[in-house]
């Protein structure tokens, strides 16, 4: 199963930056963003409980759509954000740091994986949740952008 998620993670991939790119533009990022974390949590939560091979796959797909669709809004943000001198190089920066905590998370939690695939998936959960949760305070804060 592991080599057939690849192609679903991806065309979920390019669904995602499909549909982040059809947001309307009257939508803010610090609307969608939250919305994007549900469709993270909703395929790690499918993934953790599933039972059928369907499922499963559904759930890699939604993982894909979540993963790329908040990149897409992540850069529209920076633009919010910063100038844009100063956007290539923070992109840089965070895509290094995602890349990074991809190779740390699968490091950290390769043994587990060994011993209980359930514990990592629900690592998983629990970050998903993290990520909805951090994206809701950030919703309900105050604009944090400098007033030029």
């Amino acid at each position: 199963m592991s080599s057939d998620s690849f192609p679903l993670f991806g065309i979920g991939s390019v669904v995602g930056c499909f549909v982040a790119s059809a947001f309307p533009s009257q939508w803010s990022n610090r609307t969608m963003l939250p919305l994007v974390s549900l469709f993270g949590l909703l395929g790690s939560v499918m993934f953790l409980i599933a039972s059928d091979l369907y499922i499963e796959m559904t759930a890699i797909f939604l993982i894909g759509a979540w993963a790329y669709m908040t990149v897409a809004l992540t850069y529209d943000r920076l633009g919010e954000l910063l100038n844009d001198s100063q956007k290539k190089r923070w992109w840089s920066l965070i895509s290094s740091f995602l890349g990074g905590s991809y190779s740390a998370f699968a490091l950290i939690f390769s043994r587990l994986a060994s011993i209980s695939m359930k514990e990592v998936l629900s690592a998983g959960v629990v970050l998903m949740g993290c990520q909805l949760m951090m994206e809701l305070i950030q919703r309900s804060g105050v604009n944090v952008r400098s007033q030029d």
